[in-house]
Order: structure tokens, then sequence, then C-alpha cells
């Protein structure tokens, strides 16, 4: 039964034991402070601030005694004088439909939005106030702030806020490793000047507490971690659920993430008509999402997708950890070449997926993932039908195409739906698109299985690579394997196959026109030092013989592997034999001798170019007449101790080392 409680609440202040007014004590200047309004009397953290008054409000109790958490004050207002920056939080909950501030008793400004409208569910249950929002005064002149805290406030904090180093000539803020309050605060200025920047973070953990939503609202904002592993944001929320734990909100177009951990560490619910630990690492709302090598760890709804009206969002690498439905919700969604690993959680039963979709709409894709995890063969399925909001007509699809499962799923591949009125798409297709499993009267178009046909005008291939191009060596050569088709970008750049390993060398041959399919490894030469970017390209073109291999998941080779990799020596770069533990990111490729003992015997191998016309220099090996005539590119005449291309008098070429 809801209990409200009409009550007038005036702060007074007490300095050593005396009465003091409001007048008096606004002269002390700021300190940080923080209310709970949870309670009735409100409460403050530690002794309450001289600088804070606090007025009228109506106290919300949402029912104590069955264990819903009550929302707080109706109608509240804070007075706080301020003299320096200060950051706010305003607590709201599904009641919550606005609040306002004025400066000097000027007009007020609305700074938050509805929040029903925003995603809020009015389900008049537990656990709905862990949504706030960030509002800062960043004046220095001492000025009078009033709040008006809209429909039952949960809470209210206020800290000095700190400006983040943002450097406009790149647009980019640069955090300090492990400093998660310059995290915020930069996310907070990355939404104010409407996205278009970048974040940086070095490696480092960035721990955010108990907050929950951190939200990202600024159009194209990227945040790029130093190292998938190195770089981990987490959070530990108060309570568990879809709506209330996520370590980071998106509500934007064209959030790019990239080499980092999100992580949500939220606690079990016991109860019995509960009985589950999501914890949102990922609530997607946004549209048109990209994460790059991401690395998304939870026990239980870990990616949450319930934004805009035909939403898409691209995975591309990186892992999805969870228990049950490592990602749920609506929208269309391509993950491509993502590591599935399933843990063991407090509920029995794992399943990867749980889409709620429309019936115009994809749904989840799952191509070229790994599934592997801590979990037994047959534990799991690929996924169940979910209506998210249980009314209605819903749908609930699903394709699985050429993954590759470590762990085995169960033999009947979907689990039972959830929620009424789902009418089912599920499908999983081997590599060679051969049925493992399709529901009844299900006619799914593998075309959309490709990325460009799935995002039609977006090109997250061309947006990936503006983040993370590729980069050439000292040398001028980089290894590559494409996630999807795409042709690179530049006069000076040449992709090679391997067709063929020779006694002593390994002979290249360059791929027409630069267009790459997916999956296919190449070298890459262009300038020393260089920089290449890519575009979508749907590509027909395949390379029968390649000895090259892709490594689309990190991949560790050891001695024995009968493994070359890309590498420099002395300004030179050559092909250089395995002989100890090596991490092939992803992304990269490796040249695989197996079966040529000449071959592996050495630990260097040149490569040979046998298309002339493709570099201006053609057949480049080993030189077996130490006598003979040599020059140099520029025709100029050089001993047999120079180092580089060099032209011999009868017209072969070659690389002197």
């Amino acid at each position: 039964m809801v209990k409200r409680i009409r009550t007038i609440l005036t702060l007074f202040l007490l300095v050593m034991g005396t009465a003091m007014s409001w007048a008096e004590a606004s002269s002390t200047g700021f300190k940080p402070f923080k209310i709970d309004f949870r309670t009735n009397p409100y409460t403050f953290e530690g002794s309450a601030p001289e600088n804070v008054n606090v007025e009228s409000g109506e106290w919300l109790d949402e029912g104590i005694d069955n264990g819903w958490n009550t929302l707080g004050y109706y109608q509240a207002s804070v007075t706080v004088n301020v003299d320096r920056p200060v950051k706010f939080t305003i607590g709201t909950n599904n009641f919550t439909n606005y609040a306002t501030v004025s400066v000097n008793g000027g007009t007020s400004t609305v700074i938050k939005t509805n929040f029903m409208a925003e995603g809020g569910v009015n389900d008049g249950g537990p656990n709905t106030y862990n949504h706030n929002v960030k509002y800062v005064y960043k004046g220095t002149e001492p000025v009078t702030l009033v709040f008006n805290l809209g429909d039952y406030c949960p809470y209210f904090y206020a800290e000095e806020w700190v400006e983040p180093d943002y450097d406009e000539a790149t647009k980019t803020f640069n955090v300090p490793a492990g400093d998660a309050e310059l995290l915020k605060n930069s996310i907070i200025e990355a939404n104010a000047k409407g996205g278009n920047v970048t974040i940086y973070l070095p490696n480092g953990t960035y721990d955010l507490g108990g907050d929950a939503n951190t939200e990202v609202i600024g159009d194209n904002i990227a945040i790029i971690g130093e190292s998938r592993d190195g770089v981990i944001i987490k959070n530990a929320p108060a309570v568990e659920g879809l709506l209330t734990s996520a370590t980071l909100k998106n509500s934007s177009t064209g959030l790019y993430l990239q080499d980092l951990t999100l992580q949500c560490n939220a606690p079990y619910n016991s109860a019995a008509n509960v009985r589950a630990e999501r914890g949102v690492a990922l609530w997607d709302r946004g549209t048109k999402t990209i994460c790059k090598n991401v690395y998304l760890k939870s026990k239980q709804s870990t990616y949450y997708s319930n934004g805009a009206e035909d939403m898409k969002a691209y995975f591309e690498g990186g892992i999805i950890e969870g228990a049950v439905d490592l990602a749920c919700g609506t929208g269309n969604v391509l993950f491509n070449s993502v590591t599935l690993n399933l843990v063991n959680g407090t509920n029995p039963g794992n399943v990867i997926a749980a889409p709620s979709t429309d019936a115009s709409e994809l749904g989840y894709v799952f191509a070229n993932c790994l599934v592997t995890g801590s979990i037994d063969n047959g534990e799991y399925y690929l996924a169940r039908g979910w209506n998210e909001k249980d009314e209605g007509n819903s749908y609930s699809a699903a394709t699985f195409f050429g993954c590759n499962f470590l762990k085995t799923p169960a033999s009947d591949y979907w689990g039972a739906t959830n929620g009424k009125n789902v009418t089912r798409r599920f499908a999983a297709f081997t590599i060679d698109r051969q049925v493992l499993s399709m529901d009844a009267g299900y006619d799914v178009d593998l075309s959309k299985v490709n990325l460009i046909s799935f995002a039609g005008d977006w090109d997250p291939a061309q947006i990936i690579s503006q983040h993370k191009p590729i980069k050439t060596n000292g040398a001028g050569w980089a290894s590559y394997t494409a996630f999807t088709d795409v042709f690179v970008n530049g006069t000076d750049v040449k992709a090679y196959t391997a067709i063929k390993i020779n006694p002593n060398t390994v002979t290249l041959r360059s791929v027409e026109g630069n267009k790459i399919p997916a999956g296919t490894p190449v070298f890459i030469k262009g300038a020393n030092n260089g920089k290449y970017y890519v575009n979508s390209a749907l590509v027909s073109t395949t390379f029968p013989v390649n000895f090259l291999r892709p490594v689309l998941f990190d991949t560790t080779l050891e001695d024995g592997s009968n493994a070359f990799v890309l590498g420099v020596r002395d300004g030179v770069c050559g092909l250089y034999y395995v002989n100890s533990t090596v991490l092939v990111p992803a992304g990269k490729c490796y040249l695989d001798a197996t079966g040529h003992p000449l071959v592996l015997a050495k630990d260097e191998v040149e490569m040979v170019i046998d298309d002339s016309e493709t570099t201006g220099v053609g057949n480049v090996g080993v030189d077996s007449d130490s006598d003979a005539i040599r020059y140099n590119l520029a025709g100029q005449k050089v001993d047999k101790g120079y180092k580089g291309i060099v032209v011999r008098k009868d017209g072969k070429k070659y690389l002197a080392k």
C-alpha cells in the first residue's frame, strides 16, 4: 500500500550548538554533500552542510513491508549556495518526469526530460530508482541555485566539478589511468558538446562504484581504450535488473566502443518470483552502435538492446560473457566473430540470446562466432523466445551462421519461450549453409548475414577503419585479416596473398583492386609507417590457394606450429619462424609452412612478388652471384655491401640484406 506523508521540511543548521540562519550559513561557500530521500525524514551522509536548504515535499513509501523500495519526496526543493564549479547528481525513478534548476532566482531550466519516454517502465515494482541525471554548474562567482526535484526524488548528491583534459585540435578527452571520476566527467562534457568527440582511456581499472546507467547521449562519441584487457570499466549496482544496473547506458546515434572491458557486478536477487542476477554491461537504447574488440562481462543480460525503432548495432571481435541471455532485447544486431563465453550462473540453465523483435526485424545474427566457456557440452541453448513487453503479438528472431561450437549446444538447440504470443524465428547453419536447426516456416534471408546487406547505407567497416586503420611497419608491411568484405584505399598500397612456398622464398601475388573478401588473410605493402583505411565492398573473388592463415580471434602460436610471422630485422621486412610463444591479435595473419621442410629449417624466409607492375620491383629474391654488377633503383652503381632493392646488370632485381 502506498503511504504519502505530507511534511514541511526546513533545515536548521547548528554550528557549535547555535542556531544559524540560512543567510548566515550561505556565506560559508560550497561543501560536498549527499541527501538520501528514501527515509522519512531524509538523511545526510555525515553532518548536514551549511550551504544547503531543503524545503517542502511529500514522502512516498512504495511499501516497505513488502520489500519494495521507498521512492522519496514529491516536489522536494533544494537550495544550494555555490562559489565554484559543482556537479549535481539527481536520482530519478519510474514516476519522475522532470527536474529544474534556477540561478539567482532566474528562469528555471529543465535538466531532466520525461523518464518514461526515455525507457523507464512504470511497473510499480521494486528497484526502480537507480536512474540519475547529471547537472554541472561551471561558474566561479557565488550564486544561489534552486532545484525542483520533480516527482519523487530518491537522492541528491553534489560534489566539486573537476574539468577533464580536452584537446581541441584532436577533439579528444584524455583521461588519467584509472580515474573513474574524470571518465564520468568526460562523458558529461562529451554529451554537452553534442558528441563527435573521442574519449581515450589508458590501461587501468575505472571503478564506478554503485553508479548505474552512466549515460552517453551525444551522437558519434568514441570511447577507446589502450587495450581490451587492460582497460576495465566496472560498477557494482545496489540491485540487479535490466533498467537498474548498467555499467554504461547508450541513448545516442553512432556510439563507438573499442579495446575496453565493461563489467557489471550485479548482486543476486533470491526472491522467489525473481531469482535473477541481471547485470547489464551495455544498455543500448541508441542506434548505429559499434563495439570493436570489446569485452562485455556479467552473469545475466550482459548486452541489452531496447532502443530506437529499427535500431542497428554491430559487434566485431571481442567477447560477451554470461550465464543467461548474453544478448537480449529488441532491434537488429550483427555479432561478427565474437567470442561467446558461457559461465555457470546462480540459476541453472544457460542460453546465449533472448531476442524480442518486431515482425520486420532480422533480430540477432551471430556470424562466425566462437562459443566456449566453463559449462559442459549440451548444457546450453542458442536462443529462447521472449516477449519483452509481455503484451500483444511479438516475434523472436535469431540466426546463427558459421559459428564454431567448442561447447556443443543442447540437442534441440532452442530454449523455452518467456512471455505470451511470441512467434519464434530461429535458425542455425554451418559455414557452408547446411541447416543445423530451423523453425518450421521460417524462410531466413542469409544474404543479410553479410555486413553490407545488413547495414544498408551505414558503413561500420569504414568507421572502424577511421579509429583502427591498417598500420604498416618501418619497412612498409602489415599483416591483415578482413572481418567483412572490404577494399583498401590508397594509390600507394597493395594487398597480397601467399600462393607458393619455395625452398628459399615465399611467392606473393597481388589482390586485384585491393578487394579483400571477409575472412581472407593478406599482407599489405605501402609506405613506411603508413596508415591505410578501408570501406565495405561486396567481393566475389575467392583465393583457392593462400598459405596465409586468418586470425579472427586472438591466437597463440607455439614453437613447432610451423608458422612464420611478419617482422622487421635491421630495417628489412621478412617472415620469421615462430620458435617461442607468440600472440597474434585478431585482425592479423601468419604464414603456415606445414609440409615444407626446407623452409621450416630456416629462421627467416624472403618474400617474392611475382607481378612486377604492382610495386615496380619484381622477383625479389636472394642473389647468388656475388660478382655481379649491381645498381640501386636510381640507377647508381652499388657494392655488394649495399642494403635494399638491387638491380643486376642482367635486369634481375633482388633484396640485399
